[in-house]
């Protein structure tokens, strides 16, 4: 199966602050190296970052991907440094400049998914769905759904973060 080459990758065990083992890519200690782009503008930072993109990185070079969405970008971290061709961003609020990015293969969506997919053509679609929105049940079932109209027999879907890691994040109304 030449899937499972391309999903597997370890995590890394190290010991957490309690003295026990940490097993989370999110709580892995990067060295404050962050990630960058192609032209060494900084991309974002942290283990996690660095985590999903090695993962979406090898997907993609497996799939011989060309468009890659990404669902709920906030610094962006992950975003920049994905190595796929054309590359769209969609966020109700982005926590960097987008015009400091945008190329003609990069576009940059600051709205809802619900209505970047709606306004979207039929015929658009996508190799790679990195969903990274509201990590509620709810929510994510819903950014799914409605990319599905926007996928082929091939489209492959990574949700992050579906456990929400306290009681606040769980919460179906962030406000």
């Amino acid at each position: 199966q030449p899937w499972r080459s391309l999903i597997r990758c370890p995590v890394p065990t190290q010991v957490g602050r309690s003295g026990g083992p940490v097993d989370s890519p999110q709580s892995i200690d990067d060295g404050g190296r962050g990630m960058t782009t192609a032209d060494g503008r900084k991309a974002g930072s942290g283990a996690a970052a660095n985590w999903s993109v090695r993962r979406i990185n090898k997907l993609a070079r497996g799939l011989d991907a060309t468009r890659y969405i990404e669902i709920g970008v906030s610094s962006g971290g992950t975003f920049h440094a994905v190595e796929i061709s054309q590359r769209t961003a969609v966020d109700p609020k982005f926590a960097f400049d987008p015009a400091d990015f945008k190329n003609e293969n990069t576009k940059f969506a600051e709205v809802s998914s619900d209505k970047y997919l709606q306004l979207l053509a039929s015929d658009r679609t996508y190799d790679i769905y990195f969903i990274d929105g509201l990590h509620t049940f709810e929510q994510t079932l819903r950014y799914f759904n409605n990319s599905v109209v926007h996928s082929h027999l091939r489209t492959v879907w990574l949700i992050d973060d579906t456990h929400p890691v306290d009681v606040y994040s769980a919460l179906t109304d962030p406000k």
